[in-house]
């Protein structure tokens, strides 16, 4: 009984130490891989910093948009309140 559980250890420990030393032969090919795409961000350009940090993003070719509300955001918000839809 002893050999027999014993052999199975030394079959399970060398199984162990191959499957940690083997690469996984990867299944696609670098081809078919998905194009990265960068996600776009949009930011109230309100105030300064957001508006440097946009123009720094845009010539480092970068993602930040500006999305300006012209104000109208807190008469949106209050309507919002009012009607019970925003707390």
């Amino acid at each position: 009984m002893d050999k027999a559980i014993n052999d199975s250890a030394n079959m399970n420990y060398q199984q162990f130490i191959t499957d940690k030393n083997t690469i996984a032969v990867s299944k696609s090919k670098f081809n078919q891989l998905p194009e990265a795409k960068a996600r776009k961000v949009e930011v109230d350009c309100s105030n300064t910093f957001n508006k440097g940090i946009t123009m720094l993003s845009g010539l480092l070719g970068g993602s930040i948009k500006c999305n300006s509300f012209n104000g109208s955001q807190q008469y949106i918000d209050a309507r919002l309140k009012k009607m019970g839809a925003k707390k």
